[in-house]
């Protein structure tokens, strides 16, 4: 009976593993659809047609580019020369944007 009740909790662990195929294809590759890979999968997946396109989106969806690191950090103080200092301080401060209700 302990055999039994064992291998049919496998069965049901492997039976999940195998309805969540695409939302896990669509996590592990960031695709950028997975929210609706997983709400299709989950909602729609039973119907076999859902599980398919579920699938489809997974993998033929854009994979996420991680964007590449600021050569610096732009939380860092800025290093003006005096000549810079001179150049803003000549310039004078920005001048305002005109608004809608400006003549």
């Amino acid at each position: 009976m302990l055999a039994t009740a064992s291998n049919s909790s496998a069965f049901a662990v492997l039976i999940v593993v195998l309805y969540f195929v695409p939302t896990l294809i669509a996590s592990s590759r960031k695709t950028t659809n997975r929210g609706s890979v997983g709400f299709i999968n989950l909602f729609l997946g039973w119907t076999f047609i859902g599980w398919w396109v579920a699938l489809g989106l997974a993998s033929s969806g854009a994979a996420t580019r991680h964007k590449e690191a600021p050569a610096t950090d732009p939380a860092a103080p800025v290093r003006l020369t005096a000549e810079e200092w001179a150049t803003l301080a000549a310039a004078g401060p920005p001048s305002k944007p005109a608004g809608p209700f400006d003549l």
